[in-house]
């Protein structure tokens, strides 16, 4: 479940403190990242400063993902924390993408310089959610190199996020940035996770400008964006023909994803009920059972195709299935009803691609 949580999560900083004692013991002394361990029996015994930068998407729809977690690593190195001590996790597939027209660049902004550079390219997987419980979780990413992280609070960042994400509290095709764990660090000021460079000393912190709501699209429609900007920008040929069809093609297998969710609903529960779009109770999760999920959500992408990245819009209709009861015979049946017939013309079958749970 790991794996797509973080593929729709749009993106995670998570910032580690350890701090241990070569008997045991917690030691209150923290080194700050600008100070210089004596020696190595000095940075053992005080603890070191870790951070995990994720970008859990792929695809070149997805460039922001990893651009922003590139940026955060040169924040961070900038700041004075170790580079062997920060952890990338990330697909690498943007930087060298074809379509880039920066070719082994990654810019975060129009006018940015590359921040791919130095960024580490080792590759490995582990389930982080389930070795790290009670960790706190919130995103830290609006930092940039202009301002003084003596004078912001982690508080102050995560308002700050949270507000230019839900566009201006108007949460006009705008994300709902939350914060999850232990929130007793939220006083605490950002140069203690982040660092600081000498050079920011005279600056301000980050103030949130007053504007009024922009002109934004919703994350789940930027990859049809990103190829009606390509087919505009085409000349005439048969490039411009490919993105016409990959275009018509991806619109259509959306319009597959949510007629076949509709329907096996409608199977399952009867066409007058709203039983895969309630919520539950706060303090619940989303589903009692995750590998019920897991399983739901493949038996629906062997009978109808892959999800995508768009069709994770409705896991919690596919959680709901769960927490009814439905078994996975009744599942194969409704989702057998719902697509029989249905070739995967656009989306590679699952099981040559993956699923998405």
């Amino acid at each position: 479940m790991a794996k797509f949580y973080c593929f729709r999560l749009a993106l995670l900083l998570l910032l580690l403190v350890g701090r241990t004692e070569s008997r045991g013991r917690f030691e209150p002394k923290i080194l700050m990242l600008t100070e210089e361990a004596k020696s190595t029996e000095q940075e053992d015994t005080i603890g070191a400063r870790w951070a995990v930068l994720i970008a859990g998407s792929s695809g070149y729809g997805n460039y922001r993902h990893q651009a922003d977690v590139c940026h955060a690593y040169q924040i961070l190195k900038k700041g004075g924390l170790k580079e062997e001590n920060i952890v990338v996790m990330m697909y690498d597939d943007i930087a060298n993408h074809p379509l880039n027209p920066r070719p082994g660049n990654l810019i975060n902004h129009p006018d940015g310089d590359d921040v791919y550079a130095g960024v580490p390219k080792l590759l490995f997987r582990i389930s982080l959610f389930r070795t790290i419980p009670g960790m706190t979780l919130r995103p830290l990413t609006s930092t940039r190199e202009t301002h003084n992280l003596k004078k912001e609070t982690v508080k102050q960042q995560y308002q700050t996020v949270k507000m230019r994400t839900s566009n201006y509290n108007t949460y006009s095709e705008g994300s709902h940035v939350m914060e999850y764990g232990n929130n007793s660090i939220k006083s605490e000021k950002l140069y203690l996770y982040q660092g600081f460079d000498p050079a920011t000393v005279n600056l301000p912190r980050n103030e949130l400008p007053v504007k009024s709501p922009v002109g934004v699209v919703n994350q789940r429609d930027a990859d049809l964006l990103f190829l009606w900007h390509m087919y505009q920008t085409s000349e005439d040929g048969s490039r411009k023909d490919e993105i016409l069809k990959e275009l018509t093609e991806t619109t259509r297998h959306r319009k597959h994803v949510d007629t076949s969710v509709e329907l096996i609903g409608t199977v399952l529960f009867g066409p007058l009920t709203n039983v895969l779009n309630s919520v539950r109770e706060p303090g619940l999760p989303l589903v009692d059972d995750w590998e019920c999920l897991k399983s739901m959500v493949r038996i629906f992408e062997m009978h109808c195709g892959w999800l995508t990245q768009y069709g994770m819009k409705h896991m919690r209709a596919f959680a709901n299935i769960c927490n009814n009861g439905v078994s996975k015979e009744l599942m194969e049946e409704a989702s057998a009803a719902a697509c029989g017939g249905y070739e995967a013309r656009f989306m590679s079958h699952p099981s040559v691609v993956g699923y998405s749970a």
